[in-house]
């Protein structure tokens, strides 16, 4: 996240993203995209906030041609 992200991105890391995502995203219908540099992480996300009962999850693949 450092080195390069999206206009607009908040660092949301996977590991505790089940404490933190309430707190973060309050809104569960807003579209929310997740990104990582290789998609594993991102997918894992996107489910996790599935299971959280998250709306709209949209995630982008081959981050490297966005940044």
């Amino acid at each position: 996240y450092e080195r390069k992200h999206l206009d607009g991105a908040i660092n949301l890391p996977y590991y505790g993203i089940h404490d933190t995502a309430k707190d973060v995203l309050k809104d569960r219908h807003q579209p929310i995209i997740v990104y990582c540099t290789t998609g594993k992480r991102s997918n894992q996300a996107k489910l996790s906030l599935e299971c959280l009962r998250y709306e709209k999850i949209y995630c982008l693949m081959d981050v490297e041609n966005y940044l």
